[in-house]
């Protein structure tokens, strides 16, 4: 229930500022904050370290990925990442970036719906989960 109330509280902002800088004709800003079809689908993931489910099948674990690349599909992805050096890497200029993570940070990437409906000024950024 709280995530719920985080991503709407989200989307809400996100929708004010880009109908207010016209990147969102009102239609669609309406939508975004009223919660549609972008934001009815959470998931949760927990990565098992890799000693559990990798042992063997990999040649060092600085190739194993946890999501291969990708973006998100729906309008919002909110990323808690804990204190690991493993984590989510972006794509940028050419190349993957990793995100550091900070105790007690959220991570907001848009998703596919929400570069749609920008026009693509939103984007939804490339990126993965290393170990």
């Amino acid at each position: 229930a709280q995530l719920r109330l985080l991503a709407l509280r989200l989307a809400d902002g996100i929708a004010d500022v880009a109908q207010q800088r016209k990147i969102l004709i009102p239609e669609d800003a309406a939508f975004l904050a009223g919660g549609g079809d972008g934001l009815e689908a959470f998931r949760v993931f927990h990565y098992l370290p890799t000693a559990d489910r990798c042992a063997g099948r990999a040649p060092s674990t600085a190739e194993l990925l946890w999501s291969s690349d990708h973006t998100d599909w729906g309008s919002l992805t909110i990323i808690a990442q804990d204190s690991s050096d493993g984590g989510i890497e972006i794509f940028q200029d050419g190349e993957y970036h990793r995100v550091r993570s900070q105790e007690g940070a959220l991570i907001v990437n848009g998703g596919d719906y929400l570069e749609l409906v920008s026009h693509g000024v939103l984007p939804s950024p490339l990126h993965r989960v290393r170990e």
